[in-house]
C-alpha cells in the first residue's frame, strides 16, 4: 500500500488585508512542498514555497470572505481556509 501525502492548510497569517492585493501572507500547513497553484476563491496568486510547511503568498485582489486553497501537482485539491478582505 502507498501512501500518498495531502495538502493540509492550518493557518493563514494575515487572515485579512486589503481589497487592492498585493499583500502578503504566510500559509502554515503540511505536504506544501508539492504545490502548483494557491486560489484566493476564484482568483489565482503568486506564491514562493518556503519547505513542506510555509508558503509565502501575495494576495489577488479580492472583497469579502473567500476560500483559501492549494492545488498539488497531481491535480489534488487542500482544505480551506477563510481569508477576509477590507477597504
Amino acid at each position: 500500500m502507498t501512501h500518498v501525502q495531502t495538502i493540509q492548510l492550518k493557518e493563514l497569517r494575515p487572515n485579512s488585508g486589503p481589497s487592492e492585493g498585493d499583500d502578503q501572507v504566510e500559509l502554515i500547513g503540511s505536504g506544501l512542498a508539492t504545490t502548483e497553484q494557491v486560489w484566493f476563491g476564484s482568483e489565482p496568486a503568486e506564491f514562493e514555497e518556503e519547505g513542506d510547511t510555509r508558503l509565502t503568498i501575495w494576495t489577488p485582489p479580492g472583497s469579502g470572505e473567500v476560500d483559501v486553497y492549494v492545488i498539488d501537482q497531481d491535480g489534488n485539491r487542500s482544505n480551506s481556509l477563510r481569508y477576509s478582505y477590507f477597504d
